[in-house]
């Protein structure tokens, strides 16, 4: 079924510096390509495990890391701007009190540098370190995450934690370290709707240990997301964008299929979309919509609405396979090897198609998440392919 491919994106190279700079696999003569910019450095994950900076311009490859086990291939990583409110990310820049203390640059951190803080306690009550006050929004949800691992000792009290205080009071990851930190690098994260304008991010621990950290953020969001190093101020990420894919040869008016193996980012309360259109009315999409856990299928032509469809799903922040086939008076959807929906209501054609993007066609609704494949069929596939293709 795929040499009826005319567009396919499967991450894996990219060129700095160019306009078309994210490569698709089809069409060799390069319209499938892709023009990913960011106005920022972001980091990733590399292929050896590390979490490394690229640079401005520079589309994400991110390698999937399990319990220290890297993937063999990379998924496009898109996100949206964010601002680590930690002005010192390693945490060597917290201050320690009743006796615990804080010695930076100590050890191997996850981006592979000599730049993690080390954090000692004796046993004694109320051990921490703490960083200072935080301007917030009230009202707003933060997300606050951090780099975590044991080097030595043994966790028992009841009130060892990750915490906020001030307007993030009553945030604590899970209830305690306790069941939580090994000696292998783990994220812990919380989210916590703030009640004040200042806040402040809190490690305690009231054993004798010795505890690794890095990697600490603060960031407005319901969901945490890639790091972002900062040393000595606040710092922001700005959105991925990507789109512009093809030509009006890439794509059949009259039939086809948009196919993506995708996994959205946390629930924003947005509609996250990728679309086949013409630049303008005519248009097929995948959606997130701001419902939790479904997927939307979604079609306008000759001015109205062709096909719309809302499909739950068991996570759509895990990786699903999703194909949307089109064809004179039938409009179907897959999701993982089960047909979803026939619509044979619709009337008009998708006429003058021309382009494929993460987002709406006016570059509104952006898509953030994860994106292991996708690719544009110029013909359609029977329902055999199109099982076999999602399954």
């Amino acid at each position: 079924m795929y040499d009826k491919a005319s567009i396919a994106l499967i991450p894996s190279g990219y060129k700095a510096g160019s306009t078309d700079n994210l490569y698709s696999v089809l069409p060799a003569n390069g319209n499938g390509d892709f023009n990913a910019t960011r106005g920022s450095t972001a980091t990733r994950v590399n292929k050896d495990g590390l979490i490394e900076s690229v640079a401005t311009n520079v589309p994400r490859l991110d390698y999937p890391l399990t319990n220290g086990v890297v993937g063999d291939c990379p998924h496009l990583l898109l996100e949206p701007s964010r601002t680590n409110l930690i002005t010192d990310y390693t945490g060597a820049g917290f201050t320690a009190f009743n006796g615990a203390s804080i010695t930076a640059n100590d050890s191997v951190s996850p981006d592979g540098s000599i730049n993690a803080t080390l954090m000692t306690t004796t046993g004694g009550a109320n051990e921490l370190i703490q960083q200072a006050s935080i301007t917030i929004l009230s009202g707003q949800s933060y997300t606050i995450s951090g780099y975590f691992k044991i080097k030595s000792g043994t966790l028992n009290d009841t009130d060892n934690g990750f915490k906020g205080l001030d307007g993030f009071s009553g945030g604590i990851t899970g209830s305690t370290f306790n069941s939580t930190l090994t000696n292998e690098w783990q994220r812990l994260s919380f989210t916590i709707t703030s009640t004040t304008t200042s806040g402040r991010v809190q490690i305690k621990c009231e054993d004798a240990a010795e505890i690794l950290i890095w990697g600490l953020q603060v960031e407005l969001g319901d969901y945490e997301t890639s790091i972002i190093p900062t040393s000595g101020s606040a710092e922001t990420r700005l959105a991925d964008v990507c789109n512009s894919a093809g030509t009006s040869a890439e794509f059949n008016d009259s039939e086809g299929v948009l196919f993506a193996e995708i996994a959205a980012l946390a629930n924003d309360g947005t509609d996250r979309v990728i679309e086949v259109s013409n630049g303008s009315g005519n248009r097929l999409s995948i959606r997130f919509p701001s419902n939790d856990n479904q997927i939307r299928f979604f079609g306008r032509a000759g001015g109205s609405t062709q096909t719309n469809q809302f499909i739950s799903v068991n996570d759509a922040t895990a990786f699903n396979k999703i194909a949307l086939k089109y064809e004179q008076d039938n409009v179907v959807g897959y999701i993982n090897g089960v047909k979803v929906f026939t619509d044979t209501t619709f009337a008009n054609l998708f006429v003058n198609l021309s382009e494929l993007d993460f987002a709406q066609y006016n570059l509104s609704n952006p898509f953030y998440g994860k994106c292991k494949q996708l690719i544009v069929f110029n013909e359609t596939l029977s329902d055999s392919e199109l099982q076999t293709l999602t399954s």
